[in-house]
């Protein structure tokens, strides 16, 4: 199960709660979401089912075996499984329904109702709904866990927006990351002292197309995807934005006048630009790839109309650099700079602005953050980034600090979102009339595919609470209209880095040429048939 950096995560509490049993078919699911809710310090869990067959299958041994990204976790329920039917006989804070067959009337008889995971067209989960919703024309999948109370309406506990997934074990992941929701919605209601109800949010309704466009779009899909993997390259580069403000994307239909620009080579790979100006001058930091090596660096440049000049490298690690997030403070330029291969995040600070830096400390270790952006609200600094190996597009965490230095602590509720569209950090927040935006990434067609504007309303240690604004689409971004990732703005500048794809067949030569020294490996990797020696003779 991912471990995910949690505020009182070992705080005692006294609560009591069942688990109904019922997906044969993701035993090794319902042993994870159990399996969370007994390490809450505190928490006391029994077993029931509804299904007899299940009771006597639990009797027997006979549990189905776990593939996929789903590892089994060992429990055994043969012991202490129960009757669904004598549920009423005990007093329980919750009931955590994982076979969707309890009534809504029944959620009236626990304090803190009836839990089920549920998504926008099914109130329960099977194997099968992925493909369902890719019918019904569904672009990504919305999952939550929803508390029933039987007098009020349903309320949300978790959500998340996922990529569709489309293969026959796809929802293996997604059921993975779903684990725990449980036992992290009993840890919060528990520290947090306040009432249930006023934490839920409501859910909202889909309206989903017809059914009969769904095989088109699966063989564009896929063609789709073969093309992009056997002869498509990328470019990535940077574009000016002059006489331009942040709040400006606020505007519907906004199309930046972007001058992008102009490289030696032919197809650069210039990305996570940060925008800083001094002494008149505009100054660039940015993530430069070496395509042989795969491995980024950090570039410092002037801007000069659409030329960069003085362009040299000011950060160069063995590990990996990207997004080197800019920003000012107490008359000094401080940098963090993506650094998710060392498992930190550490904090630069300009000597020589933009050529010189030296490394402050660490504000962060043991978490592998991607795309760490800070910023100052309420008297409090706040870093939000993603996980390179939890869902690097999907899940948002947030850490806050009284200095700059630290120490830094994790939110109550991390991750605080959990939305392929919408979570991972795309550049430098703003103010705009009272109100704070924060830029984000949509990936749920690919990595960096556009950009997302979002209204915080609410951000406080154990509380966050957003709403997508705005949206710019790579098509107004000609001629670079496969993607954007990065929004970085001062003063009267803004700058935007774009992606465009462009065929190679020298791409079709390495996949396969890739693909021949792994049968190779693999083939070497393969032990012969064992030879038993022959016994010596007996002399």
């Amino acid at each position: 199960m991912p471990i995910y950096p949690r505020h009182n995560a070992n705080a005692l509490i006294t609560m009591r709660a069942a688990v109904v049993l019922g997906h044969s078919y993701a035993a090794a699911w319902e042993d994870q979401c159990i399996a969370a809710l007994r390490e809450v310090p505190g928490l006391s869990v029994r077993l029931f089912s509804q299904s007899m067959k299940r009771l006597s299958a639990e009797a027997r041994g006979a549990r189905p075996p776990a593939t996929g990204a789903l590892r089994a976790v060992e429990i055994s329920h043969s012991a202490e499984l129960e009757d669904a039917a004598q549920l009423s006989q005990h007093e329980f804070d919750f009931v955590l329904d994982l076979s969707g067959t309890l009534n809504e009337s029944d959620a009236k008889d626990f304090r803190l109702g009836v839990w089920r995971y549920e998504t926008r067209g099914a109130k329960t989960i099977d194997r099968f709904i992925s493909w369902r919703e890719f019918s019904a024309g569904a672009r990504t999948l919305d999952m939550a866990l929803v508390a029933r109370t039987g007098d009020a309406s349903p309320r949300v506990l978790r959500s998340a927006r996922f990529n569709l997934p489309l293969r026959l074990r796809g929802l293996d992941p997604i059921l993975q990351g779903c684990s725990q929701w449980a036992a992290w919605s009993a840890q919060e209601w528990a520290s947090s002292g306040l009432d249930t109800a006023s934490r839920w949010e409501q859910r909202t309704s889909v309206n989903f197309p017809k059914v009969l466009t769904a095989p088109a779009r699966l063989l564009y899909r896929v063609c789709r995807r073969a093309v992009r993997h056997l002869l498509a390259r990328v470019d990535w580069n940077i574009g000016i934005i002059p006489n331009a403000t942040p709040d400006e994307f606020l505007k519907p239909g906004y199309r930046p006048a972007i001058r992008w620009l102009r490289w030696d080579q032919p197809h650069p790979f210039y990305a996570d630009p940060m925008v800083a100006s001094q002494g008149g001058k505009t100054f660039i930091l940015c993530e430069s790839l070496d395509r042989r090596a795969h491995r980024g660096h950090i570039d410092a440049f002037e801007i000069f109309g659409s030329v960069p000049v003085n362009q040299k490298p000011v950060m160069r690690q063995l590990s990996h650099l990207s997004y080197p997030f800019l920003f000012e403070y107490g008359g000094a330029y401080y940098c963090v700079p993506e650094s998710a291969e060392k498992n930190c995040v550490e904090l630069y600070r300009s000597t020589s602005f933009p050529y010189e830096w030296a490394r402050v400390g660490t504000l962060i270790e043991g978490f592998d953050a991607c795309d760490s952006t800070l910023f100052r609200h309420d008297d409090k600094w706040w870093l939000f980034c993603t996980s390179a190996n939890n869902g690097p597009n999907l899940h948002l965490f947030a850490f806050h600090a009284d200095r700059l230095t630290g120490p830094w602590a994790a939110h109550a509720r991390n991750p605080i979102k959990s939305d392929i569209t919408s979570a991972r950090p795309a550049g430098k927040p703003f103010f705009h009339q009272g109100h704070l935006y924060r830029p984000s990434q949509d990936c749920a067609s690919t990595y960096g595919g556009a950009l997302r504007i979002n209204r915080i309303l609410r951000l406080t240690t154990d509380e966050f609470e957003e709403e997508i604004v705005a949206t710019l689409l790579p098509r107004s971004l000609h001629p670079y209209t496969a993607g954007t990732h990065t929004l970085s703005w001062d003063g009267d500048v803004c700058v935007i880095d774009g992606k465009r794809r462009y065929l190679s067949f020298r791409r079709l030569f390495e996949v396969l040429g890739r693909a021949n020294v792994k049968a190779a490996r693999r083939s070497a990797a393969v032990p012969g048939p064992l030879l038993e020696p022959k016994p010596e003779a007996v002399q």
